[in-house]
């Protein structure tokens, strides 16, 4: 006879013992830790609602959840921000899920959100059973870690080249130890995200990174360095079996030292050293054919992503237009040289478009 499920709506304070140890002998990932609920919460103000299926007293299922609010926007909910892969269900318990979902649904009827929004790199028949809309916007790209010499010919032969002339010209790659180095690469990437044309969310969220995530072993700066000066970075996140490529960049007029190779190559050894099986270099536009095609260089497989959506008081979004390498307001952006308006603008936006 099955047990009365319960379902449990928590801000996840006196759960914390519970939440720790259900995740601890689950499939979940670094976005399902309370470090990262944190790092949110601080950064850009967003409420946790995590959902918890209980069986006997023990978590069996659950699902965190955020909730987005700004004025003139409106609100919504999402499983979870600033991310498209991971963080959404952590077991295949059929039965909890339908009543997590459920509970999803309720809750966002109770805050009046313009929709519920679940991302997950699987499809999803429960969600779509219940009414959920699916789009498939975006491509994760993942690269299977056998070991050094095996992924080093996984890497096309102009791959290969580049890494090795980045270390024949003087790149040399090791992790950030100070916070300062982490801010010298924060202004890198914020180069780089205008010349992208899109706004950078504030260097706090870096610093709470450094302070909540790379202590517990589950995040990691690296620095690309040249005659002793950073020229590059690439954030790591650890996340179960994986190692997550989050934010890379590197100054434009080293481009010719090819940092980015070695940071990459770096990311995929030490995936290798620590026994991983994947490296995640993140997702992309499926129409952005020339990122595609240099993350699969690295060996990579391209995979959809899936987003469910339930409008509840309000259209749901088209994540494509955001992506639109040619819209008017990307244009802007690219002309305007990083100061303190476009930076308290960019990270507004970055509090909404997450």
């Amino acid at each position: 006879m099955s047990q009365q499920l319960e379902i449990i709506v928590s801000r996840v304070k006196e759960e914390t013992y519970s939440w720790e140890d259900f995740i601890r002998n689950k499939n979940a990932t670094v976005y399902h830790t309370l470090a990262w609920k944190k790092v949110i919460e601080e950064t850009f103000g967003h409420k946790p609602y995590y959902l918890m299926a209980k069986e006997n007293g023990k978590i069996i299922e659950a699902l965190p959840l955020f909730l987005i609010e700004k004025p003139f926007l409106g609100k919504k909910i999402i499983s979870t921000p600033y991310q498209a892969c991971f963080g959404g269900f952590i077991s295949n318990n059929l039965r909890a899920k339908k009543k997590i979902i459920e509970a999803a649904l309720n809750q966002a009827k109770r805050l009046n959100v313009n929709y519920l929004e679940i991302r997950t790199k699987s499809k999803s028949n429960e969600l779509k059973e219940m009414g959920f809309i699916e789009r498939t916007p975006l491509l994760y790209s993942e690269v299977i870690l056998e070991d050094i010499e095996k992924n080093w010919y996984m890497l096309s032969r102009n791959h290969r080249r580049n890494v090795r002339l980045s270390q024949k010209r003087g790149v040399v790659i090791r992790q950030a130890t100070k916070l300062e180095e982490v801010y010298t690469f924060y202004k890198i990437l914020e180069e780089n995200f205008k010349n992208f044309g899109t706004p950078i969310f504030d260097k706090k969220f870096f610093k709470n990174i450094w302070i909540d995530l790379v202590p517990k072993g589950i995040a990691e700066f690296l620095l690309a360095m040249y005659e002793g000066k950073i020229i590059g970075g690439h954030l790591l996140l650890y996340n179960n079996d994986t190692v997550i490529s989050k934010y890379s960049g590197y100054q434009r007029k080293f481009s010719k030292l090819y940092p980015s190779y070695a940071l990459y190559w770096e990311a995929i050894k030490i995936g290798i050293e620590k026994g991983l099986k994947f490296f995640n270099l993140g997702t992309t536009d499926k129409r952005n054919y020339g990122l595609l095609d240099f993350k699969t260089k690295w060996g990579a497989q391209n995979k959809e992503v899936y987003f469910y959506y339930y409008p509840i008081m309000g259209d749901i979004p088209q994540i494509e237009n955001y992506f639109n390498s040619f819209s008017i307001a990307k244009k802007i952006w690219r002309r305007i040289p990083p100061n303190i308006i476009t930076r308290l603008l960019g990270q507004k936006i970055n509090e909404w478009i997450c």
